[in-house]
């Protein structure tokens, strides 16, 4: 009987080693391959518009991440899509009791104003997914840029900041679109978005993943690119409709 009990604690010691050893690599297996973005090849456009922000400092101290665009921060990137109306995404650090108004405007690669709406923010901090304001024409440069009037306290002066981000439509690959056609899953199409370096095509796929699958897919994705420091940060269900604003 003493043999038959030490056989069977082996027995159960080794399973119980055995499912802890493979439960990582049940985790790392949610999405792979992994989600890593492919810069695209230039357009023949010469370089992407100068998406510098307005914001050179957090000026409230108490948000360790800015108020950003969630795009690489290279210079030479270009965000391009195969949408009409893409998805932009910001981080906003502030509470909407903070913003007194927010403005989301399309302009050209001069920066004239293409369209301007107002924006009302709700549920944040986090990230922010605004549709352009109006289609984009295949081919064209744009820049989105998302501007917010704020207050860091009761106390304290009104803020302005912006961030920009370029945006360009192009024609889907046809190879692509047969890869696409064939994707059973979400994340099989935000990884061939992602090696052809549609970024906003890849961001609303992920966009659309759901709990664990959701949390790995941004931070494969942001990880590859640099911005692993808002693959934590939630995702918000703002915003409110937003209304064109007259210039």
């Amino acid at each position: 009987m003493k043999t038959q009990f030490f056989s069977f604690g082996l027995t159960l010691n080794w399973l119980v080693l055995t499912v802890f050893s493979f439960a990582p690599s049940v985790q790392a297996q949610l999405i792979s391959p992994p989600i890593v973005f492919k810069q695209p090849d230039p357009p023949p456009v010469g370089n992407p518009p100068d998406t510098s922000s307005g914001v050179d400092r957090n000026p409230c101290t108490e948000s360790a991440i800015p108020f950003s665009a969630i795009a690489p921060t290279d210079p030479t990137f270009w965000a391009i899509t195969v949408e009409e109306s893409p998805e932009f995404w910001f981080y906003v650090p502030y509470t909407p009791e903070q913003i007194e108004s927010a403005t989301l405007k399309l302009l050209d690669e001069e920066g004239n104003v293409l369209e301007r709406k107002s924006v009302q923010v709700t549920g944040t901090p986090g990230i922010v997914r605004l549709p352009s304001p109006t289609p984009l024409v295949r081919d064209r440069v744009y820049l989105a840029q998302f501007s917010l009037d704020f207050y860091c306290s009761e106390t304290s002066p009104l803020e302005t900041k912006f961030v920009r981000v370029n945006a360009m439509k192009r024609e889907l690959p046809t190879a692509l679109a047969e890869q696409l056609t064939q994707a059973d899953t979400l994340e099989e199409k935000a990884i061939l978005y992602a090696e052809s370096g549609f970024w906003y095509d890849v961001l609303m796929a992920i966009a659309q993943l759901e709990g664990e699958k959701a949390t790995t897919g941004r931070e494969q994705l942001f990880g590859s690119v640099g911005l692993a420091d808002f693959s934590a940060l939630p995702l918000t269900q703002c915003c409110f409709p937003v209304e064109s604003m007259a210039e």
